[in-house]
């Protein structure tokens, strides 16, 4: 995750580097959303891979992040705060 530029993390990847979601689970997660058309954070929760409060911490460290309000690696420290 080094080579990414804060403005451009996605959900996915920050969930990922919080440990709060494994590699498989994201992986068949964006083939249901890419298959479905959903949104990869709706199906994350509709199978079970993450919680809503834990989605929800996601998507707001990730606009911080697209803000540049805090580092990635301050993101990833709070959000693994809801493991």
């Amino acid at each position: 995750m080094g080579d990414t530029q804060v403005g451009t993390i996605k959900i996915g990847q920050l969930l990922l580097g919080a440990g709060l979601l494994s590699g498989a689970d994201l992986a068949e997660a964006l083939e249901i959303a890419t298959e479905s058309g959903q949104l990869i954070g709706r199906v994350l929760v509709m199978s079970g891979f993450v919680t809503d409060e834990q989605l929800k911490a996601g998507l707001a460290i990730q606009e911080k992040l697209r803000l540049n309000q805090m580092s990635i690696e301050q993101g990833i420290k709070e959000l693994s705060k809801y493991k």
